[in-house]
Formats: structure tokens, C-alpha cells, sequence
């Protein structure tokens, strides 16, 4: 979870199978905070993760990577507004190869892509006039929509 207090918690949550005549669905006996993340300085607006790492986004410009012990691995700086928007894809690089990308999008218009297991910038364009809300990627594709009324199809 992600929160205005500038911290992400990794839970554990270990569910119960409801007994023969309960009518209720499974339920959460047990919740245990397995790591605190703490780092950012303004507040936590999108999370994505995987079985290794995890990824937040925040007002405060930045991204950062973060193992599950809640140990910052990278700060991704190079965004020029809060952070709205933010995917984990499986896209082609300019070679052809299919590979893992970060993409992020922020307040400023702008659009990057991260190397998600090392944090290094891969490239950054501006493509809106006013902050992007609003990213979906397809295959390929990027589509984004911002507060300067339009929207834009990017192509890796």
C-alpha cells in the first residue's frame, strides 16, 4: 500500500478457508506488515510490483525500486512533475529483443522508460503541454491522456 504519509508497507496476508456451513468467503486471519519503505518526501501516488522488486511513484518527481525488505535499491530522477502514472510492461526495444520496461508519466507531459532492474534511464520524451493523468500500454504501444485535451499514441 502507497499513502500520503511518503511510505509504501509490504503485507503479508495469509487467508483462511471458511468452515463447512459459513456461508462467507474466505477471509484474512492474519496481516503482518512485512516492510516499510520509506523515502520519498511527498505522497505515494501509483505502486506496481513483482515477485522481486517494488515500484512507487510519488508527487515528489521521482520513482524508486525497492527490494521486499523495504531497502531502496534506486532513486529514478529526471521527471520535471509528480509522477501520475506508471506500468510494468513486456515491450520490443529498437532491436527487435522483448524486454521488461518501466514507464512512467508525470505532471510535466513527459513520458520515460527505466530499465527496471537497474534503474538507468532508457529514454524521455515530452509529449504533452500539460500533465499526463492517464497511461494505458498495448503490445507496443503507449497511449496517454492529459489535461491538455488530447491524447497521444507512442511506439517503443
Amino acid at each position: 500500500t502507497g499513502s500520503m504519509d511518503r511510505s509504501v508497507l509490504a503485507w503479508n496476508l495469509r487467508k483462511t478457508a471458511p468452515q463447512p456451513r459459513e456461508k462467507v468467503r474466505e477471509s484474512y486471519t492474519h496481516v503482518q506488515v512485512l516492510a516499510k519503505c520509506v523515502g520519498h518526501t511527498m505522497k505515494i501516488t501509483v505502486l506496481r510490483v513483482t515477485q522481486q522488486r517494488i515500484y512507487s511513484a510519488s508527487t515528489d518527481a521521482t520513482v524508486r525500486i525497492w527490494d521486499w525488505a523495504g531497502t531502496c535499491i534506486a532513486t529514478l530522477e529526471g521527471h520535471n512533475g509528480p509522477v501520475h502514472c506508471m506500468e510494468l510492461r513486456t515491450m520490443q526495444d529498437r532491436q527487435g529483443s522483448d524486454r521488461l520496461w518501466l514507464i512512467s508519466a508525470c505532471g510535466g507531459g513527459a513520458l520515460r522508460a527505466w530499465h527496471p532492474e537497474t534503474g538507468k534511464a532508457a529514454w524521455a520524451r515530452t509529449i504533452h503541454k500539460a500533465p499526463i493523468h492517464c497511461m494505458v500500454c498495448d503490445d507496443d504501444l503507449i497511449f496517454t491522456g492529459s489535461s491538455d485535451a488530447a491524447i497521444h499514441i507512442f511506439s517503443t
